[in-house]
């Protein structure tokens, strides 16, 4: 459930550390304000790993130079990609 760490983190905070409500409801609204950024750069790196796989696989020849680019069955009947890396 997303934001359910924060909540479950509360309780902790609030009994361990002594935190008052107001204190609470100030790291709770921080936590909101943050949150999207950190999913937001998530899910942007993996776009961009994914990219980046795909480039090294199917880009600059690695792929062609082990056959067919696209992916599909080669003479050995596999339809996984091979790389060959230089």
């Amino acid at each position: 459930m997303p934001g359910g760490a924060i909540m479950t983190a509360v309780g902790i905070i609030g009994s361990m550390l002594g935190f008052n409500e107001a204190q609470l409801g100030l790291i709770i609204a921080l936590h909101i304000a943050v949150d999207s950024f950190g999913t937001a750069t998530n899910v942007t790196g993996d776009g961009a790993i994914a990219a980046v796989m795909h480039r090294l696989i199917t880009g600059k020849g690695y792929a062609s130079a082990a056959g067919d680019s696209t992916g599909s069955a080669d003479s050995t009947g596999s339809s996984e990609p091979r790389a060959v890396l230089a």
